[in-house]
């Protein structure tokens, strides 16, 4: 009798082991799809602030009479052509340092190490180069 009393209460203590897994799991997913809807919310809104501000930035380049960037513009340029003795516009900034390395052909990995920048940061920074120097 005390056997199957042991055996009872093992199986009992194992059921409700399983129920709060599975009830854990159930929370995991609610809460994760409560944090995705929150995320697209937040995306929504800060693409329509993008979109507001773009907007507003061609009204008021169009009462100046210039032309508002595109999307696909580049709106900085990555050299400047200035005087040898001006200020470029990254000049010192970890970013021309950056760009100096890419002209002498290291690799983004190197780059990316040298100067604490993220890889992907890097390989635009050697698209964009490339794309410079083949105009």
């Amino acid at each position: 009798m005390e056997f199957q009393i042991a055996i009872f209460l093992l199986a009992l203590g194992l059921l409700t082991s399983l129920y709060l897994w599975l009830e854990t799991r159930v929370q995991m997913r609610r809460q994760d799809r409560n944090w995705r809807k929150e995320i697209e919310q937040i995306r929504f809104q800060v693409e329509e602030q993008r979109s507001r501000l773009i907007q507003t930035v061609r009204r008021e380049d169009a009462t100046l009479g210039h032309k508002a960037p595109m999307k696909a513009e580049v709106s900085f340029p990555l050299r400047t052509k200035a005087a040898p003795g001006a200020v470029s516009l990254w000049a010192g900034s970890t970013k021309m340092r950056a760009i100096e390395m890419v002209r002498r052909g290291d690799t983004s990995a190197k780059i990316s190490a040298a100067l604490s920048i993220p890889k992907p940061e890097i390989e635009f920074l050697i698209k964009m180069e490339r794309a410079t120097t083949k105009t």
